[in-house]
């Protein structure tokens, strides 16, 4: 099962040799980024200390799916409404809530070594390009970093989400964000339609039903 918040993994991060798809020694962000997408699961090897990637089967998909939906919801940040603020992202373009008027908006907060965040990047990327073209949904990624070290981050480990830097008080005052990584959808109406903490199994499928709900109210 994987549904999981950075305060749970940081701490195992490196005790064990992690191995991609293909069989090579890997990093614990990319090891689990094709878990958090769905096309495999990671398994333990305990005589060995490592872990390998298996495909996962369609009905493994769907009970991880399950699983990580209920793990990571948080029902009671349902219908609220999302606050007043302002950000400045990595090119220094401003953005307020009244800027997301009439359009549904997917926020991801996260920050560099976390690594539950960071290996659901790939998969965020992912669902960010099945909305290419479209001017009636954003996508905002709001980190708990300086603008020097997101850019310097992003060289490497690209982000397609718009990039604004902010600080853990700011985000914690604003949006009352305790935990990482939250993914949220925003509704036209700037409510909450979804609230999400941690990182699991299928996040795209998740994010995506919640994006078409909110997109198909006019």
């Amino acid at each position: 099962m994987l549904a999981l918040s950075c305060v749970a993994v940081t701490a195992q991060k490196k005790r064990k040799v992690l191995y991609d798809t293909l069989g090579n020694e890997t990093t614990y962000e990319m090891h689990f980024a094709p878990v958090v997408i769905g096309t495999h699961k990671s398994v333990l090897d305990k005589a060995a200390n490592k872990r390998l990637l298996v495909p996962m089967s369609k009905e493994e998909f769907e009970a991880e799916l399950k699983r990580t939906e209920k793990k990571m919801q948080q029902p009671k940040m349902f219908g609220k409404d999302m606050p007043d603020f302002e950000l400045v992202d990595v090119s220094g373009n401003h953005i307020s809530k009244q800027d997301l008027a009439g359009k549904v908006a997917v926020v991801n907060f996260w920050f560099i070594g976390c690594p539950p965040c960071e290996m659901e990047r790939p998969a965020l990327n992912i669902l960010r390009h099945k909305y290419d073209g479209r001017e009636d949904v954003v996508f905002l990624s709001i980190a708990r970093d300086s603008p020097e070290a997101v850019r310097k981050f992003v060289k490497d480990q690209p982000i397609d989400y718009d990039l604004y830097p902010s600080s853990k008080e700011y985000i914690k005052d604003t949006f009352e964000i305790n935990g990482y990584p939250v993914n949220i959808v925003v509704d036209k109406n700037g409510r909450y339609l979804y609230y999400g903490l941690g990182a699991g199994t299928g996040v795209i499928n998740i994010l995506q039903k919640q994006i078409d709900t909110a997109l198909a109210v006019n």
